[in-house]
């Protein structure tokens, strides 16, 4: 079972590139945890585990470390997204110097996921503007997956809202789905969120992506989770086909 897992298992990273909507630019990566023996889709599951056995802010931290150790070959000017738990917030190490190897926390943007899990954490709101007064930005994961997500968007600040990629595909065919992104996006902008497409996967879900206003785009459009690639920053990653 994930809780099964000794805290000093193996911890690797995959790396997903997060494009400038404008342009396709690297403008960031998401650093993905991938351990050995849990399936990439079974890992919500597991740090929904690792939560109940109040392990997932030690399993947290090997996975902070194993993004520090990486950091050097990320270009400058290039961010790094990392998914937290809510119940992550609250790791005082986050606050520390160190916390990623010395690595400054304005390069971070800190992606909190399991939305409805968010509201139960106590003293979260106060803990995530502690985090963006140490420089750390902090994004909102899968909005419109869960029912908390208008609750946690207007609890405390937040400086980018990812877009839920069901919501996104389903909005290509769907007229009231689109309706209801369009009111999202606007929203969104009220509260000077920026806005991030998730599951880009075709020409036609960029469109829409960019025709609601999304400032940045991610999914297999532009580049599957995997290792670093030797490019500098700056560099297209991804150009539409004529």
């Amino acid at each position: 079972t994930p809780s099964g897992v000794d805290c000093k298992t193996e911890v690797s990273v995959a790396w997903q590139p997060i494009v400038r909507a404008h342009d396709h630019s690297i403008f960031a990566y998401e650093a993905l945890a991938r351990f050995p023996n849990i399936k990439s889709s079974r890992l919500p599951e597991a740090f929904a585990e690792w939560a109940r056995t109040g392990e997932v802010v030690e399993v947290g931290r090997r996975v902070r470390r194993a993004i520090g150790r990486q950091m050097d070959r990320v270009p400058e000017g290039v961010s790094v997204f990392l998914n937290l738990h809510p119940s992550e917030l609250l790791d005082p190490e986050l606050l520390e110097p160190e916390a990623l190897f010395g690595a400054p926390a304005k390069r971070f943007v800190l992606e909190i996921t399991e939305q409805d899990s968010l509201m139960e954490v106590d003293g979260w709101e106060d803990a995530a503007d502690a985090l963006r007064a140490r420089g750390y930005r902090v994004a909102l994961d899968d909005f419109g997956a869960g029912h908390s997500g208008l609750l946690a968007m207007t609890a405390a600040p937040l400086d980018f809202i990812k877009i839920d990629r069901a919501l996104l595909h389903g909005a290509t065919e769907n007229p009231r789905a689109r309706d209801a992104l369009q009111a999202i996006a606007r929203v969104c902008r009220t509260l000077d969120c920026e806005i991030l497409g998730e599951g880009v996967e075709n020409q036609q879900q960029e469109a829409l992506a960019l025709e609601i206003g999304c400032s940045y785009l991610q999914g297999y459009l532009y580049g599957h989770p995997g290792v670093l690639p030797a490019q500098k920053a700056g560099r297209v990653a991804y150009l539409p086909s004529a």
